[in-house]
């Protein structure tokens, strides 16, 4: 019995140190999986700016491009798609509202319709504004600086 107990005494100390050293791996893997997650997170933000510059761009493409249709009864007007508070965007035709595709489309707009856009697309339209100015800063905002013939 005497002989054993020596053996036992060492296969705990193994047992022990074993321990130890899979406590400092837990450790050490648990900081890399942080900095890991700090770096995602870095990553992450930088792929939100990314993406609300690709709207911006976005956007401003569409208004160059309707400014060269005129009217739009030749070549037809783009619509740029809402922003949405995620980041996202949507088509406004997807939630019901009717394509502005001329001149002519944004003018004789439902006044609900038109009062989604300007709401949608964040353009002030504050207080007691009469039709022609809601349709003239709607118009701006997407690019439409000419007339309806």
């Amino acid at each position: 019995m005497a002989d054993v107990q020596p053996l036992i005494m060492q296969a705990a100390q193994q047992l022990n140190n074993i321990d130890q050293r899979l406590n400092q791996h837990m450790l050490d893997t648990n900081e890399r999986f942080n900095r890991i997650d700090q770096q995602f997170d870095v990553v992450n933000r930088r792929l939100n700016r990314m993406e609300g510059r690709q709207v911006d761009i976005n956007e401003v493409l569409c208004q160059a491009y309707n400014q060269g249709c005129g009217d739009g009864t030749q070549q037809p007007y783009k619509t740029s798609p809402f922003r949405l508070p995620d980041g996202g965007t949507e088509i406004p035709e997807t939630v019901g509202l009717p394509a502005l595709q001329d001149a002519r489309s944004i003018e004789t707009l439902l006044n609900a319709d038109l009062n989604t856009y300007l709401l949608r697309y964040n353009i002030p339209h504050v207080g007691n504004l009469n039709r022609s100015t809601k349709v003239r800063r709607l118009k701006a905002f997407l690019g439409c600086t000419r007339r309806r013939l």
